[in-house]
């Protein structure tokens, strides 16, 4: 048994042995959680808040209020909250990029997977062949 788990925590700096996604130490953790209660409270008090106000209101930091918008925390309580695709600047609720830069990329994506896609086609049809003359 190694140590593969044990990571220094970005918010103190201790180091803790990870058991989750994040690389936050318990004790860390449960203050987020805290925090995170603390916006969750205000939002449903003041449910067509901006993120910018709600920062300002419960002096908790904006990033870490977004980093749970884009998670869907906030949303899962019922309140959504917007912020600018990366992309195009429209207001989403979810995620980094809209859905329409979503579909730019994936058409984006297809025509350079098209030429790729043919060449594994090739590949696909001589292993099925290849397979048929081993048998």
């Amino acid at each position: 048994m190694g140590f593969d788990n044990l990571v220094e925590c970005k918010i103190c700096g201790k180091l803790f042995m990870k058991t989750g996604r994040k690389n936050i130490c318990p004790s860390c953790l449960n203050k987020e959680e805290e925090l995170f209660m603390e916006v969750k409270n205000y939002l449903y008090d003041s449910p067509n808040a901006s993120i910018k106000e709600v920062a300002e209101q419960t002096e908790i930091d904006e990033g870490l209020i977004m980093d749970w918008v884009r998670e869907g925390r906030l949303e899962r309580t019922g309140i959504i909250m917007t912020y600018p695709c990366e992309m195009c600047g429209k207001p989403i609720h979810t995620g980094k990029i809209c859905k329409s830069c979503q579909n730019e990329l994936g058409v984006v994506s297809d025509s350079l997977s098209g030429t790729k896609d043919e060449g594994k086609d090739e590949t696909k049809r001589s292993m099925y062949i290849s397979d048929k003359f081993k048998k």
